[in-house]
């Protein structure tokens, strides 16, 4: 590789071969921070921010693709980043700007062989940059503040600058805490030419199921078909002519009770926030029915098994009452768990949101293992009890809702 250059310690410098240029200049122990610039094309993707970071698989080149209205992240090892970074200034972007622990460099390229590199030394007595590798050093969320989305606009969360208002920010956590979650369980979905089918039971005023629908469709590009069922007359009116508002075509909501509520076809994912006692029983029961793909739920209030818990080991901790209530929750959601392992699902429980905005803050994911056609019934029907019989005979429970209604699917 040739170099010309002019000698003197802040001297600008020109290389003209690009791949030479990224391997002298993006070194793990010295990028600070690139930004790729100046698009070529008419790409969704308007800047590309390339730093480092240190998480458990080790030291990887962060990547942040800034679109219009959102931000993508990639984490690379050294060779993927060089090559990414080569394929993007050869396809999209006419500049690099760099930021290094010793140098500031611009690099100008419009194909491999035509690259020119300028490079501006830091002053010795500046004492160089540092190399920070501390991981999400600014919280990176699905729904970014200062973007505006029409759903949280519409709602109240934001305003028409983007802005989330202040008592509202602890919903707009809520709402990409939830996000999270809805991404993780992407890979389990099906992939069809038919749009996902999704069910929410007791949506509320529906932050979540908006925030679903344009996930899937704005984000993702997908096409769904959600349900919202909520008890609450005034409540379904309000959410229609939202969806109605905001063009949201495969949005609807209906006045129904989860146990009455049954759906022709298909349904893929399953969702219940805050439903009370049996009611995220039920949504179970009907995910198993429906062989969802996927189930999020919530739960809220545990009542029936609250009276039955008995085990005098446990004495101490349930003779007194809130012990005894947050046992209950406990024990519950345990048993969900048990309940859902045995009928063919894999089952998580995590935190939804911080104990300091509610106490009901656990979230039960389940994905369904594959059991597929005329099968699944004789499977069904060999399911294997014993780890759900002896959590009953330990805990006292007795014969339970979900247990009979389980059974009977």
């Amino acid at each position: 590789m040739k170099l010309l250059h002019r000698s003197g310690k802040t001297g600008w410098h020109k290389v003209n071969k690009l791949r030479a240029a990224l391997e002298e200049w993006i070194r793990e122990e010295a990028l600070v921070k690139g930004t790729l610039s100046g698009k070529k094309t008419s790409s969704e993707v308007v800047k590309v921010i390339v730093k480092l970071v240190k998480i458990k698989a080790g030291i990887k080149f962060q990547f942040e693709y800034h679109e219009k209205n959102k931000v993508v992240h990639k984490n690379l090892d050294r060779p993927e980043a060089l090559e990414e970074i080569e394929l993007l200034m050869q396809t999209r972007f006419k500049q690099l700007d760099l930021k290094t622990a010793r140098a500031d460099v611009k690099l100008f390229s419009n194909s491999a062989d035509n690259c020119r590199v300028l490079v501006k030394k830091l002053d010795d007595r500046e004492g160089g940059r540092v190399v920070d590798l501390s991981h999400n050093r600014q919280k990176n969320y699905i729904l970014e503040e200062g973007i505006p989305v029409g759903y949280l606009v519409h709602l109240g969360v934001q305003t028409p600058e983007g802005k989330v208002v202040k008592s509202r920010y602890d919903k707009f956590r809520q709402i990409n805490r939830f996000l999270e979650y809805v991404e993780d369980i992407l890979k389990v979905l099906p992939k069809s030419d038919r749009p996902l089918r999704i069910v929410d039971f007791g949506c509320g005023k529906a932050y979540l199921t908006f925030a679903m629908y344009d996930f899937f469709t704005r984000r993702l590009g997908l096409e769904v078909s959600i349900i919202g069922l909520d008890l609450k007359a005034d409540v379904v009116a309000f959410c229609n002519k939202t969806a109605q508002a905001l063009g949201y075509e495969g949005l609807r909501f209906e006045v129904g009770d989860i146990r009455d509520h049954d759906e022709q076809g298909a349904v893929d994912l399953v969702v219940t926030l805050h439903a009370c006692d049996t009611a995220t029983d039920e949504a179970i029961v009907k995910s198993i029915g429906w062989k969802a793909a996927a189930l999020l739920s919530v739960p809220c209030c545990q009542h029936e098994l609250h009276d039955r818990l008995h085990n005098e080991s446990l004495d101490p901790i349930l003779r007194h009452g809130i012990l005894r209530e947050r046992m209950t929750g406990i024990v519950t959601d345990a048993y969900r768990a048990i309940v859902m392992e045995t009928l063919g699902y894999d089952v998580q429980i995590l935190e939804f949101i911080d104990m300091t905005h509610t106490p009901k803050n656990l979230l039960l994911r389940a994905t369904r293992r594959g059991h597929e056609g005329d099968e699944d019934r004789e499977w069904l029907s060999m399911a294997d009890w014993r780890e759900a019989d002896a959590f009953e005979r330990t805990f006292g429970l007795g014969k339970t809702y979900l247990r009979t209604r389980c059974e009977s699917v």
